[in-house]
């Protein structure tokens, strides 16, 4: 006859055995790892579409500007105090640091806003830019549309 104890188990079985343990602390780990790897991606996603709404936000502001401006043209500095804060409250600063790059063209009649994008790979960076210009305002140092950490960045002129 086997004797039990008062939580019915056998006797001498008070809990789990380190092998019951050891499992289920792999599986844990391993739906831990899978998620991780799944979700990963996600937060360079979001920063990305923090620096599109950005842009989006301050062409809005620039746009409103501009129609409410006696001369029709785009401020030369979006942190002067004829744009900031009677347009818009404050300029969005980039998720990772680095500032938004915003210049003029044609005596203010046009504008590039362009930011950094991280490329999901890892390998780099490319830009993003908008605006109502055409060709390269943007110039940056040795005739580069625009640099970041060193190196030049190809882009496209796309309207959010």
């Amino acid at each position: 006859m086997k004797f039990k104890n008062k939580k019915g188990l056998p006797a001498g079985r008070q809990g789990f055995t380190l092998v019951e343990l050891l499992v289920v602390v792999t599986i844990i780990a391993i739906l831990s790892v899978t998620a991780f790897i799944a979700l990963g991606g996600q937060t360079l996603k979001a920063r990305n579409a923090k620096r599109h709404e950005h842009l989006t936000t301050i062409q809005s502001a620039l746009e409103i500007f501009v129609t409410q401006s006696a001369t029709s043209v785009y401020p030369t500095d979006i942190n002067s105090s004829e744009f900031t804060p009677t347009f818009i409250s404050e300029i969005p600063r980039d998720p990772s640091g680095p500032a938004y790059i915003y210049v003029t063209a044609d005596s203010g009649r046009h504008f590039q806003l362009a930011a950094t994008l991280e490329n999901e790979n890892g390998s780099g960076y490319t830009a993003l830019v908008v605006g109502n210009a055409t060709g390269n305002p943007i110039t940056g140092v040795g005739g580069c549309p625009v640099i970041n950490r060193g190196t030049c960045l190809p882009y496209s002129l796309t309207t959010p």
